[in-house]
């Protein structure tokens, strides 16, 4: 399954886009068929404000923050580094405002003011409550190599819009796999 945009011509001539969870379904006899599972929202850009770095905004000793943090909690302090850098304030605990936008990493929501889903594009990528869902409750699927794992695992953070630096990467991967 993948995101797909697409755009909407509004009578008065301004575009807009939308995004969806889609599915392929290969037929043997033609092309492959889309189908539809979700409306995800509609898609805003925002520019990044700011540059901040993990262990400048978050923790200064990888090591010991690797160590003393559970791994549900590492992953939402990266997505919070990553709103804070496009300009998000925090209101509460793991939840998020910018102009009429709000992310809640608790229930796993990005709305809009009228609570109407969103999909926020960053990085050429998105933040909307299914990338969300997919890496804070990440299950790896099986009978992968450790480097198909890896690769899925980084695919599955891009698609979020997250950054990283490899040896947060890496200590990442380690305590989410169980490796030392």
């Amino acid at each position: 399954m993948y995101i797909r945009s697409k755009k909407r011509k509004l009578n008065s001539g301004k575009i807009i886009e939308y995004a969806y969870l889609v599915s392929i379904k290969h037929r043997k006899t033609k092309t492959p068929k889309q189908k539809v599972k979700k409306y995800l929202g509609r898609i805003y850009k925002l520019e990044k404000k700011e540059n901040k770095l993990f262990k400048e905004a978050i923790a200064r000793d990888l090591d010991l923050y690797f160590k003393n943090k559970p791994l549900k909690r590492i992953k939402k302090d990266l997505v919070k580094l990553e709103l804070l850098n496009y300009g998000f304030l925090e209101i509460s605990k793991d939840i998020f405002v910018f102009n009429d936008f709000k992310v809640n990493l608790n229930k796993l929501e990005v709305l809009d003011s009228k609570n109407n889903p969103v999909s926020l594009e960053i990085n050429n990528n998105f933040i909307n409550s299914y990338t969300l869902n997919r890496i804070l409750n990440y299950s790896p699927p099986r009978n992968l190599s450790q480097l198909q794992l890896a690769k899925e695992y980084a695919n599955n953070l891009l698609s979020l819009g997250l950054t990283l630096p490899e040896d947060v990467f890496v200590r990442l991967f380690k305590k989410e796999f169980n490796k030392n």
